[in-house]
């Protein structure tokens, strides 16, 4: 490593920059006939249709001429789709949920009853109570 350059021999991505950053100031720089401080450089394509475009905009729109658009992706889709769903159709969806949450709770309602059923040892009272309750409800 020399150590005047302390970059000259470093390892790794930054001495690699380095290294490529004086190669690139040899002169065989693409950008070296435009001077940092030249108004003369020359714009890239993308860069000037859009330059075009603004002018042709400015030009062409008045202050009492109103301009007609075309309609936007999401008026289109709304359009297409429908003003909304009707309230019949919650209505139904509301009763297809409150069926399946009494179906859910009668499942787990029967799962306390057989595993009060199967045990072998005796009950507490709360839970012979439960179990009696829950015989009366479903038998």
């Amino acid at each position: 490593m020399d150590p005047r350059n302390p970059y000259s021999q470093s390892v790794g991505y930054t001495g690699l920059l380095y290294s490529q950053h004086e190669s690139v100031n040899d002169g065989n720089s693409p950008y070296e006939s435009f001077p940092s401080g030249s108004s003369q450089i020359p714009q890239f394509s993308f860069q000037q249709s859009k330059t075009v475009e603004s002018d042709s905009q400015t030009e062409t729109t008045g202050v009492g001429e109103e301009e007609i658009r075309p309609e936007g992706v999401k008026a289109a889709k709304a359009k297409r789709n429908g003003s909304g769903k009707s309230v019949d159709y919650y209505t139904t969806v509301l009763e297809l949920r409150k069926v399946d949450l009494d179906r859910k709770e009668k499942l787990q309602k029967l799962a306390i009853l057989d595993t009060l059923l199967a045990r072998t040892q005796p009950l507490s009272e709360a839970e012979e109570a439960a179990k009696n309750k829950l015989l009366a409800e479903y038998i």
